[in-house]
């Protein structure tokens, strides 16, 4: 069994790109990715640190406020240590909001992708299956994105669309949606995705 994990941005009204973006890999990586992930936030939760958030982290805000440069800079490069030396394999997907604005005005495509969020949702299920199909050796793979009310019942939507499917059946567990607070591989995809 795999198991992979993503996070969006850029779903705001300010933002240039929406993207959604993560990792796959096996339990084992993953096991060890949490132990290096934990190593590097416990040198920092007497500062008030226990989540990673990289918009928090990169803008010295939220549980990231009493933290200097240096100290952001090397939690930074030591997660994305954590994370190169595993070798969980990246997948993502995104969309320019400005071209989207102007190129998509197809009222049927429209109906189909409402927002660049669900393209990118929709792309990305299919680069993973992809993904798999070349390299998992008929693992199943079992995908966790992180909860976006805004999003989640047409991802839920989406999901029992696809799990109608046998292509997806033969590669898939159902989608499923979790916290970056208590799942820590989604703070990796977060790092990523950011």
């Amino acid at each position: 069994m795999l198991y992979a994990f993503f996070d969006e941005t850029g779903t705001h009204s300010k933002s240039r790109i929406t993207a959604i973006a993560g990792f796959v890999g096996s339990k084992t990586q993953w096991d060890d990715i949490e132990d290096k992930w934990h190593a590097v936030l416990s040198d920092f939760v007497d500062k008030g640190v226990c989540t990673f958030h990289m918009t928090d982290c990169a803008a010295q805000t939220g549980e990231f406020a009493g933290i200097d440069t240096p100290s952001r800079n090397y939690i930074i490069t030591q997660l994305s240590k954590a994370l190169g030396n595993v070798g969980v394999q990246a997948i993502s997907s995104a969309v320019v909001i400005e071209d989207w604005s102007i190129a998509v005005t197809d009222p049927v495509f429209l109906a189909r992708f409402p927002k660049p969020f669900d393209l990118c949702f929709d792309d990305l299920i299919r680069q993973l299956w992809e993904w798999a199909t070349k390299y998992a050796d008929g693992e199943i793979i079992a995908p966790m994105f992180a909860h976006q009310p805004e999003y989640l019942k047409r991802m839920v939507n989406a999901g029992a669309a696809y799990g109608a499917e046998k292509w997806y059946q033969k590669i898939f567990d159902p989608i499923a949606f979790g916290c970056p607070v208590q799942v820590v591989p989604l703070q990796s995809a977060d790092l990523i995705s950011h």
